[in-house]
């Protein structure tokens, strides 16, 4: 594929460095589906070391662009397709900005 992206799953449950991107995802999974006010989030996020939140943005961003990808390689379906698009057009206007989040 060339996307980076080449690591399964049976990769990722034996690599234990992932244990903690699991409990991440878990995590941030049980709060978006018991609260839809990301109002706190956010505020919490904002005192948060200032490299720590540009190195939560640069994850984001990822995110982001692996949900496009998944768009455009046909992996949604209505649950996720709008979340597939709004990440398309935002990962295309942040590439043509040429916009960098270096680790300081």
């Amino acid at each position: 594929m060339g996307n980076g992206y080449e690591v399964t799953l049976k990769d990722i449950r034996e690599a234990k460095e992932d244990v903690a991107a699991k409990k991440a995802v878990d995590a941030l999974s049980a709060f978006v589906n018991c609260s839809h006010d990301a109002k706190h989030f956010n505020i919490l996020m904002g005192i948060e070391h200032r490299t720590l939140q540009q190195s939560m943005t640069r994850l984001m961003i990822s995110w982001l662009r692996y949900l496009a990808m998944m768009g455009e390689n046909g992996q949604t379906d209505l649950r996720n397709e709008a979340a597939a698009k709004a990440a398309k057009v935002m990962i295309d206007a942040f590439d043509e900005k040429h916009i960098g989040l270096p680790f300081i």
